[in-house]
């Protein structure tokens, strides 16, 4: 649900501020950006096998999002 969001945020935040020219690259780097989120799950996974201590530390990471949150225009920032 957290990799939705940051994604849709992500799409918005691409068509309102980057601008039609390098629109095609944000796009690019967003669903690679989605693709290494799942890989660092996934290591994270293998130095924490307890199921808790794994969310507290998926959560943690998805925290960080939060620090960006000002650069974000009004309108998608709802979605975060």
């Amino acid at each position: 649900m957290c990799s939705g969001f940051i994604l849709a945020v992500a799409s918005a935040y691409g068509i309102e501020v980057i601008g039609p020219k390098w629109r095609v690259y944000f796009g690019a780097f967003g669903t690679a950006a989605y693709g290494a989120g799942f890989i660092l799950v996934t290591i994270i996974a293998m130095f924490l096998p307890d199921r808790q201590l794994l969310t507290t530390a998926v959560a943690s990471v998805f925290a960080l999002n939060l620090l960006y949150m000002h650069a974000i225009p009004e309108s998608p920032v709802w979605a975060l």
